[in-house]
């Protein structure tokens, strides 16, 4: 499981989401480069949290995209489909067992199933401008395995008593 954890961190960790950097517009000091405030904070607004994502107030419109279970050709007009609702953020599980078929063998580029291309999907969300909650394995769905298959976990590590 850990393999599988450092693998998903390696690789999000790789794809560019938010941006290409800091801002440099209306820098009038040589030199320096005008910060604009990276990541995700929850503030108090009054009495109340704000969430705020690069400084700006931001509110969750999300949907789930299960993408193991859409044609990779589906993909692009799927995600069309869902800006032109109103959704600005794409919440995806990342089942263990879709991208870990065998022990130590990863597939995030799709070169076992076309639907294992999470290196493109995650592309394509950058591209339309769409933010991210990833949620990776082991478990997804209902933990009782009725929503996929052993609950996401393995079926190699039926194999280990341990």
């Amino acid at each position: 499981m850990a393999r599988f954890f450092a693998a998903i961190l390696l690789f999000i960790s790789c794809v560019p989401l938010f941006g290409q950097g800091p801002a440099t517009a209306g820098t009038s000091t040589p030199g320096i480069v005008p910060t604009t405030p990276r990541g995700v904070k929850v503030v108090q607004n009054g009495s109340y949290p704000e969430l705020r994502v690069d400084g700006e107030p931001y509110f969750v419109h999300g949907a789930t995209f299960e993408y193991y279970r859409i044609p990779r050709d589906l993909w692009e007009s799927s995600l069309d489909r869902y800006a032109e609702l109103g959704i600005n953020t794409i919440v995806l599980s990342i089942p263990w067992n879709w991208h870990e078929p065998r022990e130590a063998e990863f597939d995030f580029d799709g070169h076992t199933n076309p639907r294992r291309d999470l290196r493109g999907l995650l592309r394509r969300v950058a591209e339309k401008g769409f933010k991210l909650v990833a949620r990776p394995g082991p478990t997804i769905g209902r933990t009782d395995g009725s929503a996929w298959r052993l609950g996401g976990y393995p079926e190699w590590l039926l194999a280990r008593p341990e």
